[in-house]
């Protein structure tokens, strides 16, 4: 019967680990706002990919201050080939799983070291290692979601006229 109970535990925290590490959005484009850090590729305007902040952008063109320079320069959306914009990178699900998985191990085989020291009760080690683990896991994936990853640079649509 503990056995059976053992493998129904590890199915389930299997699940839930499987269920929180699949990606949230895959490949979804974004849309440019004002305030927005872009790069973009203009070949009328430059050879290489232009960055800076999209200060106004309206259906016929974009309004950016360039890292690079003072001022601002007016790009036409019709002629941009490519637009990227800079924002958070996917959420950290599987390092905190893991890490949460390491330790709840650890902390549930302290517990029942701790537990077994008493005269009165008996902990195996084993399973209070795997069942702090298999809580671990399950924490370190809830907190690892709402930990964004670093920024980097998504496609992005423009409006077209």
């Amino acid at each position: 019967m503990p056995l059976t109970r053992l493998r129904r535990l590890t199915a389930a925290g299997l699940a839930c680990a499987a269920l929180l590490a699949a990606p949230t959005a895959l490949a979804a484009q974004t849309t440019v706002r004002p305030g927005a850090y872009v790069r973009i590729l203009a070949p009328s305007l430059a050879d290489s990919l232009l960055a800076g902040m999209v200060l106004v952008i309206d259906s016929a063109s974009l309004l950016l201050s360039p890292s690079t320079s003072g001022g601002s320069r007016t790009v036409a959306l019709r002629d941009i080939e490519r637009l990227e914009v800079r924002g958070p990178g996917a959420p950290r699900t599987l390092t905190g799983a893991l890490w949460g998985l390491a330790a709840g191990a650890v902390a549930g085989y302290a517990i029942c070291h701790v537990a077994s020291a008493s005269p009165h009760r008996n902990c195996p080690w084993l399973k209070g290692t795997f069942t702090g683990g298999v809580v671990g896991l399950v924490l370190g994936a809830e907190v690892g979601m709402r930990v964004p990853g670093p920024y980097r640079w998504h496609a992005a649509v423009a409006p077209r006229p």
